[in-house]
């Protein structure tokens, strides 16, 4: 509790309640968790109950606040704030965001980007960016994933078998629909390596290295270990994907979890970018 000893009539030790004007905020989980609140208290008759409100809009202006402000200030003087706009009477009074991670070190991708084929990168590029969006995938992730599996080869196969754009298994194809001769079908290809990386992501909260390492280790040993395998074909493709990813703008929250599907799963999933090719 704060209470300003100087100011004219103010109670030193306790808030009374017929003396202070109370904040009513909603707060959204996961967006506006560091909004706090903070008790002053002040005569009603020392200032105008606007000016009162006022001190509550300031306070939140100072507040670490994670998710953009929403606030009124009703015809008692009281300010309503909230993480969006609940009804017609709010208004956009601060913007935010969510914190995230750190880079770390720099990773070298660049033999990652030379080995592309950038006809094929080219000819394909609506295509991953719609498939990304069908699945409610970033196209810059979908994009990255590609580059460090198959260089957008369509008709990369790999010593132990994995085929195609987005390098599936026999058996991962078949669980997401796709058999035989058209796993490495591009269109084919991408739709059940799509739905594969969506599927990881959910399973494992939306951790993008989790879900990342499960999509080269298989997910049940990320499951077993709960974090990235010690395998260092894994540790660096994990490092490869998220560094390309987050070249193209792509964001980490300092939690490991994709923005993107933190703030689908808060608000309403926003319209994607289309991807544009890295120059080199």
């Amino acid at each position: 509790m704060l209470n300003p000893g100087g100011w004219p009539g103010s109670d030193i030790g306790e808030c009374d309640h017929h003396s202070i004007t109370r904040l009513a905020a909603v707060s959204h989980v996961g967006l506006c968790d560091s909004l706090s609140l903070t008790c002053i208290t002040i005569e009603e008759n020392f200032l105008p109950r606007f000016m009162i409100g006022m001190v509550w809009l300031c306070a939140a202006w100072c507040a670490p606040v994670w998710a953009d402000v929403y606030g009124f200030i009703d015809e008692q003087g009281v300010a309503h704030l909230a993480p969006k706009a609940l009804d017609e009477r709010y208004r956009l009074f601060k913007r935010g965001s969510l914190p995230t991670a750190q880079t770390g070190p720099a990773v070298d991708v660049s033999h990652y980007l030379a080995g592309r084929d950038t006809r094929a990168m080219s000819t394909l590029g609506p295509l991953i960016d719609s498939t990304a969006r069908r699945h409610q995938l970033e196209p810059a992730l979908l994009h990255a994933l590609i580059t460090v599996e198959s260089g957008y080869h369509v008709s990369a196969t790999s010593p132990k078998g994995a085929q195609g754009l987005m390098q599936l298994m026999p058996d991962t194809a078949a669980r997401f629909g796709v058999s035989g001769d058209a796993v490495s079908e591009p269109r084919r290809n991408l739709e059940a390596g799509a739905r594969y990386l969506s599927f990881l992501l959910g399973l494992f909260n939306h951790q993008l290295d989790l879900a990342l390492a499960a999509y080269n280790a298989g997910e049940g040993v990320v499951q077993r270990l709960g974090k990235i395998p010690p395998y260092e074909e894994t540790e660096q493709y994990v490092k490869a994907v998220r560094a390309l990813y987050l070249r193209q703008g792509g964001r980490v929250l300092a939690d490991g979890r994709l923005r993107s599907k933190v703030l689908a799963t808060q608000l309403a999933m926003p319209t994607l970018p289309a991807w544009q090719p890295e120059v080199d």
